[in-house]
């Protein structure tokens, strides 16, 4: 065999391995920005002004375990996944995994299941038996959500039977208030608002089972994507992780 041939391959197999190496070394080092929103009990502030919640917490963990740095920020919702949607190496979460988002994200999870449910009242009589049944009613949602595209895709309309807020929080109240009929969220987000506001509110129809994920744009480097996949994929049932989720009421829900 060619000598000339031997080197050269020797040294592009050198140069590979070296160029992994060197990768890894740079993301052991930099510091990876993740933005979610407040969302209580997935991420939120707590009133030490520390960014925890369930998702939070198993975030961490995947981000530990890779021994990769990073940040947490809290911003608006639509903000953040413009931001991520546009930006390299920048995650996001609490993300449902969507058909129309698919294409658009690496995925790395599921972190959590959360379906999507309509709550009421405790003194509603409201009694819905499919989709279509719930558009006589006034529904509170936020802007840019998965669920309120979802709920636009099918049928309902934004100032008819859509309220749309621009931020989760201020629906518990409305619904509380009676300013709205229905509460379209995920299913641990309203029974923890119910519990916060010391009222019941009651899950009385599934829109549709969904997942929550960390996700990224696709101009993220992928070996980024596999460190942090193959972390998650070592974590997600180890003994921290369920206790995580117990501290949240969640294991016990599975």
């Amino acid at each position: 065999m060619n000598l000339k041939y031997l080197f050269l391959r020797e040294y592009s197999i050198i140069f590979i391995i070296n160029f992994i190496f060197f990768q890894n070394i740079c993301y052991a080092k930099e510091t990876i920005t993740i933005l979610t929103e407040e969302k209580p009990p997935n991420n939120f502030e707590d009133s030490n002004k520390k960014i925890t919640g369930i998702s939070t917490e198993i975030v961490e963990e995947i981000f530990n375990n890779a021994k990769i740095k990073y940040k947490i920020e809290i911003m608006p919702w639509a903000r953040a996944y413009d931001t991520a949607l546009k930006s390299k190496n920048i995650g996001l979460y609490s993300l449902a995994r969507t058909p129309d988002r698919e294409k658009s994200f690496y995925w790395i999870g599921p972190l959590i299941k959360n379906d999507w449910v309509f709550f009421s009242k405790k003194d509603s009589k409201i009694n819905i038996k499919d989709l279509e049944g719930a558009k006589k009613y006034q529904i509170g949602v936020y802007n840019q959500s998965a669920l309120a595209n979802y709920l636009l895709q099918n049928g309902f309309k934004a100032n008819e039977n859509l309220d749309i807020s621009n931020e989760e929080k201020y629906n518990p109240t409305k619904l509380e208030k009676g300013r709205i009929d229905l509460w379209a969220t995920g299913l641990l987000v309203g029974l923890y608002n119910a519990k916060l506001l010391n009222t019941k509110f009651y899950p009385i129809f599934t829109i549709k089972e969904t997942q929550l994920y960390l996700a990224f744009s696709k101009d993220t480097n992928e070996n980024l994507i596999k460190q942090l996949k193959d972390s998650f994929n070592k974590v997600k049932n180890n003994e921290k992780i369920i206790n995580i989720q117990k501290k949240y009421g969640y294991y016990k829900n599975k």
